[in-house]
């Protein structure tokens, strides 16, 4: 637009009109973008309105804090609105350039339009129940680690900002190439009967470099039946343990004491060993003749 002075005055100039925005992006807080995961179809528009101190940047990888040296969308400038519509299917991740290390991550999952399944007649397959049900909280998988035996199963219910992907052993945030269960698409459900023993990690995928990951152990079943009552109390008091439980053998039983003493004599010897003395009451008296003594002999 030229201004000029004078009763001139300039001529109207036609501004684009913006396409319809078919998701919108804000931040929430200080490190969050609002939603940071979504999942779209190939064709929809997203955009992105970031605050003053944050940008939207493309990145290599989900969670990841490299930018992408050809990005298809985004912008470095800080507060600039960036609108982009997906035309192809894929996970495009981005990121906040001056606080991706506080977390400030998402990513975008474009999937391709999917014809309505035709209704078929018939009752429909009944799905089997769920040994385990584990949800999302916030960045967390709850219970975010659980020990099943085999040929139990589990069920994922994330929300719609989270997914359930398979991860390698090594390094939990990397999916794993051949996975036996999860989904990629955000927020749907997942069923998985595990047959075989082991440690099964997963992550979600915007949201791993938040430590948002899980595990299951797998044992074999164990054949030692779960008792349905509690345990009879053992009394700590062993003496009550022995009263109430005595021993199931037969004591040994004690030897017959035999009493030997010292055989007494049968007769009183015919000779008194005894010396005679003279006996004197308390007088001074003698008695030796009385009949109270013993013939005059003391020993």
């Amino acid at each position: 637009v030229i201004f000029r002075t004078g009763t001139e005055t300039a001529a109207p100039v036609a501004v684009a009109a913006s396409l319809p925005c078919d998701v919108t992006i804000t931040t929430y807080g200080y490190y969050e973008y609002a939603p940071s995961a979504v999942t779209i179809t190939v064709g929809q528009r997203v955009c992105f309105i970031p605050t003053d101190w944050h940008d939207v940047v493309q990145t290599t990888s989900a969670g990841g804090c490299t930018a992408l040296a050809n990005p298809i969308f985004g912008s470095p400038i800080f507060g600039q609105r960036v609108e982009h519509t997906f035309n192809q299917t894929g996970t495009f991740s981005y990121m906040c350039t001056p606080h991706c290390g506080y977390g400030m991550v998402g990513a975008i999952r474009v999937v391709a339009t999917t014809a309505p399944t035709p209704w078929t007649s018939g009752a429909p397959t009944p799905t089997p129940p769920c040994d385990r049900t584990i949800v999302t909280s916030s960045y967390d998988y709850s219970p975010s680690w659980v020990a099943i035996t085999v040929g139990q199963r589990v069920c994922f219910v994330p929300g719609d900002e989270h997914d359930v992907v398979q991860t390698t052993p090594s390094n939990l945030c990397i999916p794993l190439e051949n996975a036996s269960f999860g989904s990629p698409t955000l927020g749907q459900r997942v069923e998985h009967t595990f047959t075989e023993t082991g440690t099964f990690s997963y992550m979600c995928t915007p949201h791993c470099g938040r430590r948002m990951i899980g595990t299951i152990q797998v044992m074999t079943a164990s054949p030692t039946a779960v008792p349905t009552e509690a345990p009879t109390h053992v009394p700590t008091n062993w003496f009550w343990v022995y009263l109430t439980n005595p021993p199931s053998a037969s004591p040994t039983s004690f030897p017959t004491l035999t009493d030997s003493p010292t055989a007494r004599p049968t007769a009183l010897p015919t000779t008194n060993p005894c010396t005679a003395v003279e006996n004197y009451d308390f007088s001074g008296n003698d008695i030796s003749s009385s009949s109270d003594v013993d013939s005059g002999t003391a020993c």
